[in-house]
């Protein structure tokens, strides 16, 4: 995961890249976890936050422009 300075350098299309990757990834975990093959539960909501992130930055440069 990136941190905010390095999502800001990012162009619009890049982040939406980002956004389908993780939301792709996001449901990988979701099955792993609903099946019972992964203990790694934390990783949902450390998920959820960074596409949240992601668009709240997409959408402050859209606006700014």
């Amino acid at each position: 995961m990136m941190t905010i300075e390095e999502i800001r350098k990012m162009s619009t299309t890049e982040i939406d890249k980002e956004i389908a990757k993780c939301k792709m990834d996001l449901l990988k975990i979701k099955l792993q976890t609903s099946s019972q093959n992964s203990k790694e539960t934390h990783l949902l909501k450390q998920l959820r936050q960074y596409i949240a992130r992601l668009s709240t930055v997409k959408t402050a440069t859209k606006l700014s422009n």
